[in-house]
């Protein structure tokens, strides 16, 4: 075993601190005050459920929440770029109603995982969006070859 191995724990990029406090004296509070005046460059995240923040630090419940964040931020980044490439290789014509498909999917997905009712409001706003873009997309197709006519 060389020092190198042991870099990830005595060099850290994110430091979790279990058992963070606001009780002044506590290890906890101790511990996050000398990490933030220390200086530590990385994010500080405190772990206690019995605080909402800790030294402007967003505290987690429970150390396993901490992964969730990672995959939150992967899942919207994802969400975006998926969006910008369809934008760039389709038509916004066809990737917008598309996209509207997110609501009565989610609704469905919520309610077969999460037994969230699907509401009469939800519905009613998934047809006002699909009525409003199937009259949009009929329009702008109809207008299409009275554009290409005239172009020529």
């Amino acid at each position: 075993m060389s020092i190198r191995d042991l870099d990830f724990f005595f060099r850290p990029s994110s430091i979790a601190v279990v058992g963070a406090s606001k009780r002044p004296g506590s290890v906890g509070a101790v511990l996050m005050n000398n990490l933030m005046r220390a200086g530590f460059d990385g994010p500080i995240m405190p772990v206690n459920p019995h605080y909402r923040a800790i030294g402007g630090a967003l505290a987690w419940p429970t150390v396993a929440d901490l992964p969730w964040v990672v995959g939150v931020g992967v899942a919207g980044y994802s969400a975006h770029y998926c969006m910008t490439r369809a934008f760039r290789l389709a038509d916004a014509t066809l990737v917008v109603p598309l996209d509207f498909l997110r609501l009565p999917l989610i609704a469905v997905v919520g309610a077969l995982f999460y037994r969230e009712p699907i509401e009469l409001a939800t519905m009613l706003g998934a047809v006002v969006m699909f009525a409003g873009t199937y009259y949009s997309v009929s329009r702008e197709s109809r207008a299409r070859p009275a554009t290409a006519a005239t172009a020529r």
